[in-house]
């Protein structure tokens, strides 16, 4: 991951699997940005669909295809690191989409903070029309105004939500240890956001809604792991902490705090989701995190329908329980 000299202000990061319906419109999102010292790298992760070939056929010279065979998700983000040529590396999902002045309020934002080495956003939370347990609309997920929240991981347990679709990260920050676990379907970008939280306190925050994430639209990239009981996204506990194992007591004791949070609710989401819930029940994960008595009743509650279990997880969040 080496600059080229003259190099563009940003590359925009964006991994494709299966969105020929959706890229057209996120790409014009991106070059339609009033910041338009830009690069586009997607990297297109073996998709089987045409939505490669309407890359290829845009006709700006800012956007660059970059092809692999199917590896998921992180290793297509991190391979679009690897082929960045821009000082700050955005990142973006080839479902979803900015508004134009995303990036211009995010280099405004950093030009008055230089010390803030990566950045996040407001942004729109869309539901389409159709899903039982999400009400169909557009809801704004903001944090505070725009300024530097002085520790991410405080402000992270506080309710920041670092979204994908929000973030911006000087190229420098993204090192090895900061990638994204090749092989993880689930979580594998918050492991990233609370490592940079955990390497660089200093988050810029842009107030504004300047990012639109598409909820209901099936993650390909994602999709195409998903389908096995697959536990390795509870590695993150062990990873995260180690990485954080420097940290000042008050840090570490944040990080902690944070994690357990983020990683009960991402339990009880998996849980209601599997078909078969009784491994990821077994998991030392799950006994660290979760009570004898929730662990029992988790149990009891698995032989229900999905439909039902997901009732659960959707009223536990609600009553602050997940």
């Amino acid at each position: 991951m080496t600059a080229g000299a003259g190099g563009p202000t940003f590359s925009v990061v964006i991994p494709l699997y299966d969105k020929a319906a959706y890229i057209a419109r996120t790409l014009a999102g991106v070059l339609a940005q009033t910041w338009a010292d830009l690069e586009v790298v997607v990297v297109d992760d073996g998709s089987t669909d045409a939505g490669p070939d309407i890359v290829a056929a845009i006709d700006d010279p800012r956007v660059r295809l970059v092809r692999q065979a199917n590896a998921g998700v992180s290793a297509a983000r991190n391979r679009g690191i690897e082929e960045a040529r821009g000082t700050w590396i955005a990142f973006l999902d080839a479902d979803d989409e900015w508004l134009p002045e995303k990036l211009e309020r995010h280099h405004a934002l950093h030009a008055a903070h230089p010390d803030a080495r990566w950045s996040c956003s407001a942004f729109v939370e869309r539901v389409p029309e159709g899903g039982r347990l999400r009400r169909a609309g557009d809801r704004l997920v903001r944090y505070a105004d725009t300024g530097v929240l002085d520790d991410a991981l405080e402000a992270m347990g506080d309710g920041l939500n670092v979204h994908t679709v929000t973030v911006v990260a000087h190229r420098d920050c993204l090192v090895p240890a900061c990638r994204f676990p090749v092989g993880l379907s689930r979580g594998e970008d918050k492991e990233v956001w609370v490592k940079l939280a955990c390497a660089h306190p200093r988050v810029g925050y842009v107030g504004e809604a300047v990012a639109v994430y598409h909820v209901a639209v099936d993650s390909g990239l994602t999709r195409t792991a998903a389908k096995e009981a697959d536990l390795r996204f509870l590695e993150m506990w062990g990873r995260i902490r180690a990485f954080g194992a420097d940290l000042a007591p008050a840090r570490r004791a944040a990080l902690d705090r944070y994690l357990r949070t983020f990683l009960r609710a991402r339990i009880l989401q998996y849980w209601s989701e599997l078909q078969a819930p009784a491994a990821l029940l077994r998991h030392p994960t799950v006994t660290e995190l979760f009570s004898r008595r929730g662990r029992a009743a988790l149990r009891v509650a698995s032989g229900w329908p999905a439909p039902a279990r997901k009732a659960v997880v959707v009223t536990s969040t609600a009553l602050g329980l997940a």
